[in-house]
């Protein structure tokens, strides 16, 4: 670069005025500099980018992890439940004492897991014939005379026509309590199996209300180490788990409105029908990825958010899909765009300023040398003349010393003619 420069500060010396030889020097390292920066930048920029979209990805990997781990904890649950001793004694005999026997465990069972927040047998009829109710840490046998009929609630239905070991799961809406949404609003999902005495009678159903707070509240909790949680949605594009929660289950007050589809019907008509993905909108990067949290031989049902509305007939679990969706704005996905922006843009002026100043420097240098030189070729030219004077004066010289030399043989020979005539 050194040699670099100092032919390009000599070459043009001849011909260029000083400040027009800085600007020819200066402009192609400047182009290179800036060429330079743009290119680092573009290499950060894609760094930053394919960070965040990695990062965004794993987040939504968490969040549909930690949901499967929720689900299958409970379909554990209910197994241990429907297996247990004394609750199979209690379906083929529901006398008294085994009723109470099976409340004692239930009531065990909720306080100890804290997650159930109703634990029922409802016999064929759609007849609460035991229930456990769990909330604020205990858990309450409900005496009988507030047992409910929930012969016309959809989950009754759809699991009571299951076959024997068949599972219902509900879809994930809030709980109904006293036919009334029950506020605070409680997300749940009903587990649920149809029951059969040793003789193949049936004898209606166990079900199971998993407080599906916890499962969301865990979420939530895995999905916002950067500080932007994940959502959850369903299949319809109602969240539920949303970006606040005014906007979670408006599917239950048929508020349209408070959906993916309505709020963002671009990102979602990209999303309905993929499994995963992630693109960019003028909201930012968008990552999902589709939830089948139901094994295959599990059942389920669309459900409903009428109170009173009859079951539709179980239905498999290929229906039974959520999303897991993160939304990084535009702002937080070029987050550090700015910082590297002005780190490049300022390296890149301090770059130019030195190059400047050492062509600045170089081509001063070259003028102070040119100076010199023509100092020098016009004392060169005033010695020669100088000499060439001494050089006339000295030939001039030499020519007279060269006449006195040739004419000192006739000086003598007259001397001597003279003296001759003296002595005459």
């Amino acid at each position: 670069m050194k040699s670099l420069l100092k032919y390009l500060v000599r070459k043009p010396s001849e011909n260029f005025h000083p400040v027009l030889r800085i600007i020819l020097i200066f402009l192609p390292v400047a182009l290179l500099i800036c060429s330079g920066a743009y290119f680092y930048y573009l290499s950060q920029l894609r760094f930053i980018h394919e960070q965040n979209q990695k990062l965004e990805h794993e987040t939504v990997l968490v969040g549909v992890v930690s949901i499967n781990r929720s689900l299958e904890y409970v379909m554990q649950d209910v197994h241990i439940l429907y297996l247990d001793t004394d609750f199979r004694r209690m379906i083929n005999d529901p006398d008294e004492k085994n009723i109470d026997e099976v409340a004692g465990d239930w009531l065990a069972f909720a306080e100890a897991k804290k997650v159930y927040n109703k634990i029922r047998w409802i016999d064929e009829k759609g007849m609460e014939r035991l229930r456990v109710n769990y909330s604020d840490g205990k858990g309450v046998v409900v005496p009988e005379k507030k047992l409910q009929n929930r012969s016309e609630r959809y989950f009754f239905d759809d699991t009571n026509v299951l076959k024997e070991g068949e599972v219902y799961v509900s879809p994930l809406d809030l709980n109904i309590e006293d036919d009334h949404i029950q506020e605070p609003y409680v997300p749940t999902i009903r587990f649920g199996m149809p029951l059969f005495n040793k003789k193949g009678e049936k004898k209606g159903i166990l079900l199971l209300n998993y407080y599906a707070t916890s499962m969301i509240g865990r979420f939530q909790q895995l999905t916002s180490m950067r500080g932007n949680s994940a959502w959850l949605v369903n299949q319809n594009g109602f969240w539920l788990k949303g970006p606040v929660s005014n906007d979670e289950f408006g599917f239950m007050f048929n508020k349209n409105d408070l959906s993916m589809a309505h709020r963002y019907p671009a990102a979602w008509e990209r999303m309905k029908n993929q499994e995963e993905g992630q693109f960019i909108t003028r909201e930012g990067l968008w990552t999902f990825k589709t939830l089948s949290p139901l094994s295959a031989d599990t059942k389920t049902s669309k459900g409903s958010s009428e109170i009173f509305s009859g079951g539709q007939g179980p239905r498999d679990v290929s229906a039974y899909k959520w999303k897991v969706i993160t939304l990084l704005p535009l702002g937080a996905y070029n987050a550090d765009l700015f910082y590297w922006g002005t780190k490049v843009i300022g390296i890149s002026i301090a770059l130019m300023a030195l190059f400047f100043l050492a062509i600045l420097f170089m081509v001063r240098l070259q003028e102070i040398r040119n100076q010199l030189l023509v100092n020098l070729e016009k004392l060169v030219e005033i010695r020669t003349d100088d000499l060439n004077k001494v050089n006339v004066v000295l030939t001039q010289s030499e020519a007279r010393l060269k006449s006195v030399f040739e004419n000192i043989p006739d000086l003598v020979w007259m001397k001597k003619f003279c003296g001759r005539l003296s002595g005459l």
